[in-house]
């Protein structure tokens, strides 16, 4: 399964409704971690924990040549 960049700014936009949820029910985390929330999701996701493979670019790593 690949994640495309549409259902990763899905991820992110519903962590980020959640820190926010979070924050207005008082939850007893530390307000640094919530704001952190997003990211370390896009992270733990881009990095394949949850199962999927991000596309890469096709021309990573190739050097440019200038015609």
């Amino acid at each position: 399964m690949r994640i495309c960049p549409r259902q990763a700014a899905i991820v992110f936009g519903a962590c980020d409704a959640l820190q926010l949820s979070l924050q207005l029910t008082g939850a007893n985390l530390p307000p640094q971690l919530l704001l952190s929330l997003p990211y370390i999701v896009t992270i733990l996701a881009i990095s394949g924990l949850f199962g999927g493979k991000a596309i890469q670019p096709a021309a990573l790593m190739v050097p440019y040549a200038k015609d």
